[in-house]
């Protein structure tokens, strides 16, 4: 059965130390990463997994170093800098990670549920 709800909503399950998968491409949800980025100050080490994911990219502001960990299988511009940027002084966790893999691999990673 299909429950449908807003994003606000949506995000409520999210719990700190969570991982979070965001689809990407043209259906990268940008209302839910809103929603669960003004969840923030709430949340400690939310991880958030997307491919390809395309829009705005609240979640790579670096005021939210240690609430959330954005691993991406393919860098796109709105998180290249955050990924680029290394950890934040005083951190030694980043704000943003690629994922060395190959294409065919990605799959693979989702059902296994693992991430290198």
């Amino acid at each position: 059965m299909t429950t449908w709800c807003d994003a606000t909503t949506a995000v409520q399950v999210v719990e700190s130390g969570n991982r979070v998968y965001v689809h990407g491409m043209c259906a990268t949800p940008t209302p839910l990463i809103e929603a669960l980025v003004a969840r923030g100050e709430e949340l400690r080490n939310v991880e958030i997994v997307h491919s390809l994911a395309f829009g705005p990219a609240p979640q790579v502001d670096p005021r939210w170093v240690g609430h959330f960990h954005v691993r991406a299988f393919f860098v796109t511009d709105n998180i290249r800098s955050a990924v680029n940027a290394g950890p934040a002084p005083g951190r030694l966790r980043r704000i943003g990670r690629a994922i060395p893999h190959h294409l065919r691999q990605v799959l693979t990673h989702l059902r296994q549920r693992r991430t290198p």
